[in-house]
């Protein structure tokens, strides 16, 4: 063999190898077949999770293009995965908030690692917004980094903030504007807040009285009642309403009713806050009043007749006679209800009557009923004579009673004495006709055969029921007077006619009609239902009952049939079906209990409410469910069964376990003959509206205290029976007592006449186009001052469009309107001093300039000939004059550019910051470059202001970040940022910072932190810069740590 030929062993070798090889790859593709199918499994698993996870997730590239998003996300925006793949980012995002996407992916690209969060809006397909948080952080990918964004829907909170900042902004609002005094006072009785109705009401300046304690201005005789309460108040009570006399500047006092409550901050209490309002002339009021009543009580104290006033169904007032009247005393009849003090059988009536009298409906205003008096049996007649008032800015009843129980008794007495006489008449009657009976049996069988006829004749005649007689060929041979009746044919109408015509009757079911006749043919009877009609065609539901007549020989010679309108009984068989469904399907729950208090009946309700099916509940008894065991039985069952009713709230059990209120109706059922066989109970959860009821409460004790102390009046015309609703507060604010404007002609009247049909237009044309009205109008005062109230509100409509009240409030802007007038003058002076001012400045500056041309030039050519000629000293004297004059131009220069931001200002535009910017940086390249500062920036925005004070504005302020610079090179940092509805710039330096001392002069002319041989300049550039920010109408301020660099902050508003 040849060298490099191989052996059979090399090559047996060399083949296990290889199989050995190929086992290893074989296994090797196994295993990466099992890890791809875990793969693609763990894969549907997260594309299902990123899918169908109720979050947005996007991922874009670095251009902002989507590259993929999931299900959830793309449903959230309206739109379908393929609409938005491959769009750009920006098409679903707000115009606003479109810079702030790129500089968050920008951040996160540049950073690899770097969350960004930002909230923004989204724009759906259709338009509207969707506010979000967004989390995005950079990820790699196979094309390169990419940015995978998270969205988290927000706009739910974003909406209740605004909320709250609108609510909060009312509350102050409301704090300012309110015509009572507001306090705080500290725990060592120091106040710590008065709002401005102080000055309006003592005279006293605030500043006055701040840090001081209260009980100063307390009359010496009311200062034990006042320590008492405040001691009350620091242990946590909120005392009812008091009264005190406090000091006025002029040396006088006034009375004041009070309400303070605990002040707490962290769950501690840290004094009291509360309200005064003067009530100085209420007082004298309510002494008139007083003695006013006293006569009208004397009055009414005096007369037979009961007199009462009722509201929400309660005695407000009553009379003695009226107390006398019923059994009780005037004190124990007082907030009762009227219900009570009326018999069973006449309190439907009554009740009746009250509420729809209240909807405004024509019921009669004088009746008769029967009364129960204090034993709660004794019964009185009484005659009743009601009508409508308003008491306390609502409609209350108010009547007076005629006790007519004697004339009652006389009448009953004459009717029995009547009744009594009529029996012994028809006793007489009975006798005589016995005896004529007597005499009748004397008579022929003949002639007592033929009056038996008559008889049965005039018995049938006289049956309530149909009786009719036909032959087998149906003709009617008898018609009673029930048939007459039923049907409303006479018998003479219908005598010989055929029955199916006259009665048209029609059979329940086909096969009623063969029963019938197979009946009659096999039994000779039968006894059924069917329908026919009368006379007037209406259809009648009969039961009929119809016999075969025979004679001697048996064979039939027609029919008789007796039949009774039952269609008033089938109706009441429906009702009940009816009923019986309602009970059932109601969504109240409703039980049947018997007189054990064991239940006998539960509707599908009860089952929602206790979690217990209706056959759970058979047979149990009715204190298992409640959580007090022995209260069914110790006060509703024995209240039920003296008062047949009980109404109230109760707390039960449900089948978890769990406890809950609800609202238990209970009656008491009786027999036809007035004995009780079982209770009904009618029950409703109440468990959300007791939260809502708490939340509505405290909303409404919010609102009232708020209109309260703002001195804000509601008001309310139904546009349907022109009746005008008042708060208490309008009333106060038209000059006028509750009950004196009902109309809104009513109210026209107390408005200036100039003013009556700018608001009558305004309402109407508020009417017109369905939305709200602001106005605002004179009143006259009954003193003859003039007082002026704004008016807003709203036009109500129903289902169909038609307007049907209005509703609205009232605001005394007297004192505003005051302000407002002297601020518009002031505003106007102002503006004269500042035009003044300006003028002079730039007139001064202007002048200055050619004279200090002059100086200038003589003072350059001295130094230009002379300089090394007249001697050291000279060439100094000649410097100091040339850097004088140098220093005086920029002044003068500086000053000028001062007067004309005001005079010579440019229209705002739309103006581009970063061009602002890149302008700047032309102007100042030289100091940029020779002082080696870094100037950076955000991306800045588009915004409306005047171009060239922009310019001005930013380069006065790089400027002197690179003047005041630190031994380091100067870093300067431009940046934005968007709050509310203005953009906030701001430029931060690292420069030496300002002095403590010198900020409250910053932003004043020719003010200089520092000497001019240390820092050139004037003292007029941020001054500049001041006057160009408020001239758009904004502020400029600074924050800076002295040897740390400053940060200068000025604003811009947006606008269209």
């Amino acid at each position: 063999m040849k060298n490099g030929d191989i052996t059979k062993e090399e090559l047996l070798n060399e083949l296990a190898e290889l199989r050995q090889r190929n086992a290893e790859l074989e296994k090797s593709e196994l295993q990466c077949q099992q890890v791809e199918s875990k793969l693609r499994d763990s894969e549907k698993l997260y594309r299902a999770l990123y899918d169908e996870n109720p979050s947005m997730y996007f991922t874009v590239d670095a251009g902002g293009k989507i590259l993929s998003i999931n299900n959830f996300g793309a449903e959230q925006l309206g739109y379908k995965v393929g609409e938005l793949v491959g769009q750009s980012v920006l098409r679903v995002v707000y115009e606003d908030d479109k810079k702030i996407l790129f500089r968050q992916i920008a951040e996160c690209l540049q950073e690899p690692g770097h969350i960004a969060t930002n909230e923004l809006r989204k724009v759906r397909k259709d338009g509207s917004l969707l506010w979000v948080k967004e989390v995005a952080r950079a990820v790699s990918a196979v094309e390169g980094n990419i940015v995978l964004i998270v969205c988290e829907d927000i706009t739910e909170r974003k909406r209740a903030e605004e909320e709250l900042r609108k609510s909060e902004a009312r509350y102050q609002n409301l704090i300012e504007n309110a015509r009572d005094v507001i306090f705080t006072v500290s725990l060592d009785r120091k106040i710590t807040f008065l709002n401005p109705a102080f000055e309006t009401i003592t005279g006293w300046r605030r500043e006055e009285w701040l840090g001081e304690d209260f009980t100063l201005l307390i009359h010496p005789d009311d200062l034990h009642l006042t320590n008492e309460i405040y001691q009350r108040v620091l242990n946590g009570e909120i005392p009812p309403g008091f009264e005190l006399r406090i000091l006025l500047k002029s040396g006088d006092y006034i009375t004041a009713e009070f309400v303070i409550t605990p002040q707490t901050k962290d769950g501690e209490i840290v004094g009291g806050w509360g309200v005064a309002r003067d009530i100085t002339e209420r007082k004298r009021t309510e002494e008139a009043l007083s003695q006013s009543e006293e006569k009208y009580r004397i009055l009414v104290d005096n007369i037979q007749d009961g007199v009462f006033l009722l509201l929400d169904a309660k005695l407000q007032f009553v009379n003695e006679a009226f107390a006398r009247m019923t059994g009780y005393t005037v004190e124990e009849v007082i907030g009762k209800d009227f219900r009570e003090l009326i018999a069973p059988e006449h309190l439907q009536m009554v009740v009746d009557y009250y509420y729809r009298r209240l909807a405004g409906e024509n019921v009669p205003r004088e009746y008769e009923f029967r009364g129960l008096r204090r034993d709660g049996k004794t019964r009185i007649f009484v005659n009743m004579t009601v009508g409508l008032i308003s008491y306390h800015g609502r409609v209350a009843s108010i009547g007076t009673v005629k006790d007519i129980t004697e004339r009652k008794q006389m009448e009953e007495a004459l009717r029995k004495a009547y009744d009594e006489l009529e029996m012994r008449v028809k006793e007489r009657t009975a006798e005589l006709a016995e005896a004529n009976e007597s005499l009748k049996t004397e008579i022929s069988e003949r002639r007592r055969a033929e009056e038996h006829i008559k008889f049965q004749t005039i018995v049938l005649s006289q049956v309530n029921d149909a009786v009719v007689a036909f032959d087998n060929n149906h003709r009617i041979i008898y018609w009673n007077y029930g048939a007459e009746q039923l049907y409303n044919f006479k018998s003479e109408e219908v005598l010989g006619r055929q029955m199916e015509e006259v009665t048209r009757h029609r059979w329940l079911k086909p096969e009623d009609e063969n029963a019938a006749y197979d009946s009659l043919a096999a039994t000779g009877s039968w006894r059924g239902e069917f329908i026919q009609a009368g006379k007037n065609g209406e259809e009648i539901h009969v039961e009929a009952s119809i016999k075969t007549l025979k004679n001697e020989k048996d064979a039939a010679i027609g029919f008789i049939s007796v039949m009774r309108d039952i269609t008033e009984r089938k109706r009441a068989e429906q009702h009940l079906r009816l009923l019986s469904a309602a009970v059932e399907e109601a969504p109240n729950g409703i039980q049947i209990v018997g007189l054990d208090g064991r239940i006998v009946f539960s509707n599908k309700a009860v089952e929602k409410i206790y979690g217990f099916s209706p056959e759970e509940f058979q047979g149990r008894h009715v204190d298992e469910m409640n959580v007090d065991q022995e209260f069914a039985g110790k006060v509703i069952v024995p209240t039920i069964k003296e008062t047949g009713r009980w109404v109230g709230e109760l707390m039960v059990k449900h089948k978890d376990g769990r406890t809950f209120p609800i609202w238990l109706t209970t009656s008491l059922v009786k027999e036809s003959k007035g004995e009780p066989i079982a209770m009904v109970g009618i029950i409703t959860e109440i468990t959300e509206r007791k939260r809502a009821m708490e939340k509505l409460k405290e909303s409404e004790t919010r609102l009232a205290q708020a209109q309260r102390i703002a001195h804000i009046g509601s008001w309310e015309h139904n546009l349907q029976t022109n009746e005008l609703y008042n708060s208490e507060e309008a009333y106060r604010l038209l000059d006028a007592t509750p009950g004196e404007i009902t109309t809104f002609e009513g109210f026209l009247r107390y408005i200036h006449p100039e003013d009556r049909e700018s608001v009558r237009k305004s309402i109407e044309e508020a009417i017109k186009g369905k939305r709200t009205f602001n106005y605002e109008y004179r009143t006259i005062l009954k003193d003859g001052s003039m007082r002026v109230i704004h008016a807003q509100g709203e036009v109500v409509f129903d289902n169909t469009g038609k307007p049907i009240k209005i509703s609205g409030t009232a605001m005394d802007i007297t004192e505003r309107k005051r302000v407002e007038e002297e601020r518009e003058r002031w505003m106007a002076e102002l503006a004269r001093s500042n035009a003044e001012l300006e003028q002079f400045a730039y007139v001064a500056s202007h002048d200055l300039k050619e004279p200090l041309r002059m100086v200038s030039s003589f003072a350059q050519l001295l130094e230009k000939r002379y300089k090394g000629r007249l001697g050291k000293d000279a060439d100094e004297f000649i410097a100091y004059i040339v850097e004088g004059i140098i220093r005086m131009q920029a002044m003068i220069n500086d000053l000028l550019a001062y007067s004309r931001v005001g005079t010579q200002g440019k229209p705002f535009q739309p103006t581009d910051c970063e061009f602002v910017l890149n302008q700047v940086m032309v102007n100042m390249k030289v100091a940029v470059e020779q002082s080696g500062a870094v100037v950076t920036h955000d991306p800045l925005p588009t915004i409306t202001a005047d171009t060239s004070q922009m310019i001005q504005l930013l380069q006065n302020l790089i400027s002197n970040a690179i003047k005041f610079r630190s031994k380091e090179l100067p870093r300067i940092h431009i940046r934005t940022e968007k709050k509310g509805d203005e953009w906030v710039f701001s430029v931060r330096d690292n420069g030496i910072g300002i002095a403590p001392e010198f900020f409250g002069r910053l932003f004043q002319i020719f003010q200089r932190g520092h000497p001019a041989s240390e820092y050139a300049g004037t003292g007029i550039g941020l001054a500049t810069c001041k006057k160009i920010v408020e001239r758009h109408g904004v502020k400029i301020w600074a924050e800076s740590v002295e040897g740390k660099g400053s940060t200068f902050y000025f604003t811009i508003p947006m606008r269209n």
